[in-house]
């Protein structure tokens, strides 16, 4: 039985499409992160505690530096390797208070770009009163 030459040129020019897709090539494949979010990883209340101190230290020197711009976004750069290293734990403890660090957090980062001396002084506000209000319901 002979195959039609429509259908013998319509396989000849589908299976390098197919055969290409089955085909792998090591350099292009990517393995699975085993780093986990920082929101999955917990630590110490004594961590939590040391880390919400420096973070609230860091949101006054933004604030301080509010009329230099690009000190304010530089030192606003200091709070997200403290903050990943606890959030999990905020986060687990208590997620309205992590809702609160994270908006603060968002507030005070848009301070620090446009100079907006009244946004760095609520933000540094809600800081200082979430971590009061955790360190208080979590103390170390």
């Amino acid at each position: 039985m002979r195959i039609p030459r429509v259908a013998a040129v319509a396989a000849l020019l589908t299976a390098p499409v197919l055969l290409a897709g089955c085909s792998s090539d090591s350099s292009t494949v990517s393995a699975p992160s085993t780093t986990p979010a920082p929101e999955a990883v917990t630590t110490s209340p004594q961590a939590v505690t040391a880390g919400l101190q420096q973070i609230a230290v860091i949101a006054t020197q933004v604030k301080a530096q509010i009329a230099d711009s690009a000190a304010a976004t530089k030192a606003d750069g200091g709070i997200e390797p403290i903050w990943s290293t606890i959030e999990g734990t905020v986060k687990g403890h208590d997620a309205d208070t992590y809702l609160a660090f994270e908006d603060a957090f968002a507030l005070l980062e848009d301070a620090a770009k446009t100079g907006d001396a009244t946004k760095a002084t609520s933000a540094v506000a809600a800081i200082e009163k979430s971590v009061t209000a955790y360190t208080a319901k979590y103390p170390s």
